[in-house]
């Protein structure tokens, strides 16, 4: 094509198609430089832009776990998932604004504590970098990421904890919200179903032609791709080294600490609790306490019954702990260190922490040992193949990642070179990946990114827990569609007759209600109507024997005066529509009410104040904030 160009066309015909080729080839290059040089957001809080990578995480992880607590299926529409993950993202870019406006700051020892803290973070002998930096590449996070979140969240609990802490419920309020929790009422109810108004709806063929045109986005078939992958993994690269007992045996004797039981010693301990920032007087107060402790324990007395004497004098209670036998690395390193060096029986302390002062005591102590190499066989011939196949899966990853990435448009060049299968998937949605290896949620943010999705490349090399890797790219995609109208009709005319059968019964309900409301004999009513009245006596707010739409219909009313009833309705959730009769209400007596009946309603009411506080809280801080969201983005 080129070649003929430059036979055919010379002089100023050619001159004047280069220029009209120069022309959008230079703004081309130009837009490019633009669009990369700056990292695109998705929302503006205020000044601080929020990329879209961030964006895309936060969705993905939102997924995951809906997939995880559902066993694969999300029960929500994407359009709500994107926007439960734009808000948590807007939500916490503007707690992180006030914190800093508050001048609000968090240190590194703060956010290494609150790391370390972390259950999924944990090893066999207490917080593990490797599985911590594991933990959180899988959240498509690097370690500095990561402890930047820790940080902005330690900022937005210090703003919550104020707010929270505020908060608190006036004896009369529990009282009140006490007896409103106990108070029972007599009342009869009588239900109008809405089956035969449903019998008699007649829907046509264009009411279901409309109703389909106008809410085509609730009938869509989900965009699916099917994916071509390269997949490495460091254990069928260790399955394949050549082991014999000779090997083995040598290996074990280089490396005989590691199949040494490590020494163990049975630790207990009692904490006096103190708060990291209190001040001196009562650091001493608390301090004298525990040394108190440890002079009893000294002198003989076991230790949980010195616990328990000292919750009779009315102090802060004390934490009892009994770890049995623990090695190295579990308890905070002053404290273990103190522990180690201790003589079994010994009783230490105080050792003061963050969390306060402790008063340990040693009991049996098992010492390290060795074992036979016949005993760890297995162990050692593990370790031996992961060793030596670590250098060769790092190698081949690199290869990997190096050739997909210098022909993108294809895998076969990467499977050739590295003698690779390339593995096909069957056709999915981002919600209903079909194994594990596909729904993790860095190989999902991948597949259904830009650069794969829609610019038909490679991925790059994504690394994966369990030290393994995968690069793929799409092989097919289907854009998201509507579904038939044929495929949805019945579905349709099903929606259609609920929702005018619900309005028509709701309409026939409320004037039997008027009916009730003027005087006109309830019981005649009913039998006139088809219907049957049906009692309830001293029926609770949380009765499970009965509908919730009626319970709240019958304690929402006020109360009957002069010996008549007081009539309400509700419309029912099934369709139905519900006249209840309200003919009697009982409050409960003030004496009826333990101490800890009244403890629980004040922590709950407590509760509910500090939620509905942060909730204003967030609001008006959403309200005082420019937010510029980039709809196209979603």
């Amino acid at each position: 094509m080129l070649q003929l160009i430059r036979d055919k066309v010379q002089g100023w015909i050619a001159v004047a198609i280069l220029l009209l080729l120069i022309i959008p080839f230079a703004f081309w290059g130009i837009n490019y430089y633009f669009d990369y040089a700056a990292e695109v957001s998705v929302v503006s809080v205020a000044d601080t832009d929020v990329p879209l990578r961030d964006y895309q995480r936060s969705l993905q992880n939102l997924r995951q776990r809906w997939i995880a607590a559902t066993q694969g299926k999300v029960p929500v529409e994407d359009e709500i998932l994107k926007k439960q993950a734009l808000e948590s993202l807007i939500n916490r870019q503007l707690l992180f604004n006030a914190a800093k406006g508050l001048g609000l700051r968090i240190g590194n020892e703060q956010v290494r504590a609150a790391i370390e803290d972390v259950d999924a973070f944990r090893g066999a002998n207490g917080f593990d970098p490797v599985v911590y930096e594991s933990a959180i590449g899988q959240m498509g996070l690097s370690p500095a990421g990561f402890e930047s979140q820790v940080r902005d969240d330690l900022m937005a609990e210090q703003i919550q904890s104020a707010i929270v802490d505020s908060v608190f419920a006036s004896g009369d309020e529990v009282r009140a919200l006490a007896g409103l929790r106990r108070q029972t009422r007599d009342f009869e109810y009588a239900v109008v179903s809405s089956d035969a108004a449903k019998e008699g709806v007649r829907i046509t063929d264009d009411e279901i032609k409309d109703f389909y045109s106008k809410n085509v986005d609730l009938f869509q078939e989900p965009e699916q791709v099917k994916v071509a992958y390269l997949h490495i993994t460091l254990q069928r690269l260790a399955d394949e080294v050549a082991v014999d007992d000779a090997t083995l045996e040598s290996w074990y004797q280089d490396n005989a600490a590691n199949y040494t039981v490590a020494e163990q010693r049975e630790v207990r301990q009692v904490l006096v609790p103190l708060a990291e920032q209190a001040d001196q007087a009562a650091v001493d107060a608390v301090r004298v306490r525990a040394e108190s402790l440890l002079e009893r324990i000294r002198g003989g007395a076991k230790m949980a019954d010195v616990v328990v004497e000292d919750g009779e004098t009315g102090n802060e209670p004390l934490e009892f702990s009994e770890f049995g036998l623990l090695g190295r690395g579990v308890l905070d390193a002053e404290i273990e260190e103190a522990v180690f060096a201790a003589a079994a029986g010994q009783a230490l302390g105080p050792i003061r922490s963050r969390f306060g002062f402790h008063v340990v005591e040693v009991g049996q102590i098992k010492q390290s040992q060795a074992t036979s190499f016949a005993e760890v066989r297995a162990d050692v011939e593990r370790d031996y193949r992961h060793t030596e196949a670590a250098q060769a899966y790092a190698d081949l990853a690199d290869r990997l990642a190096t050739t997909a990435y210098e022909h993108p448009d294809s895998l076969e060049a990467a499977a050739e070179a590295l003698d690779l299968p390339i593995r096909e998937s069957t056709l999915f949605s981002r919600e209903n990946p079909p194994e594990a290896l596909l729904g993790n949620p860095q190989v999902l943010e991948a597949v259904f990114s830009q650069e794969v999705l829609r610019q038909h490349n490679n991925s790059e090399l994504i690394e994966l827990e369990g030290d393994q890797a995968i690069v793929l790219r799409i092989a097919e995609h289907v854009p998201a569609k509507a579904i038939a109208l044929e495929q949805v009709q019945e579905r349709i005319v099903t929606r259609l007759r609920f929702e005018r059968a619900k309005v028509e019964t709701e309409q026939r309900g409320a004037a039997l209600l008027e009916k009730l409301r003027a005087g006109t004999d309830r019981s005649q009513l009913v039998s006139g109507e088809g219907l049957e009245w049906r009692v309830a006596k001293a029926v609770m707010r949380d009765d499970p024997g009965i509908n919730r739409a009626i319970l709240r219909a019958a304690f929402s009313a006020g109360r009957p005066a002069g010996g008549a009833p007081l009539y309400e309705g509700v419309s029912m959730g099934s369709g139905d529509y519900a006249l209840v009769a309200i003919s009697g209400v009982a409050e409960p007596s003030p004496e009826s009410f333990t101490r800890e009946d009244l403890d629980a309603v004040r922590d709950e009411l407590q509760r509910l104040k500090a939620s509905n506080g942060w909730s204003r809280y967030m609001k008006e801080l959403r309200a005082r904030t420019d937010v510029a969201i980039r709809e196209e983005l979603l």
